[in-house]
């Protein structure tokens, strides 16, 4: 299975290659929102996605199902998921590092670093 991600100006286009056969779907976020960092989980076969129209998090499945959603208070900057699939580390413009579990989002720990003024 092949898999070509794309993001526009308001959505998540996912195309997967199965057996020399096309399956298209198409994700919005809430309201229109263009979506900024997009990470993916193959293994559970997850996507998430951050926009900083609303500065929150969603994980889709590669269905283009909505599974959650979390609130955020800052912009990220950057978004990773560790090997196994299980954990979501995202990384903050504001300096701050928080380690999500990925099927829920829930913070599990996080971090502060000061920036200089």
């Amino acid at each position: 299975m092949d898999q070509l991600l794309h993001h526009g100006d308001s959505a998540l286009s996912i195309e997967v290659c199965v057996c020399w056969r096309r399956y298209v779907r198409k994700m919005r976020l809430a309201g229109g929102a263009p979506p900024v960092l997009l990470a993916v989980a193959p293994g559970p076969g997850m996507l998430v996605v951050h926009s900083w129209a609303d500065l929150g998090l969603h994980v889709f499945n590669v269905n283009g199902r909505h599974l959650v959603s979390a609130d955020g208070n800052e912009r990220l900057a950057a978004l990773a998921i560790s090997p196994d699939g299980h954990f979501l580390l995202t990384g903050g413009q504001r300096g701050v590092a928080s380690l999500h579990w990925l099927h829920s989002l829930e913070v599990r720990c996080f971090t502060l670093r000061h920036l200089p003024k």
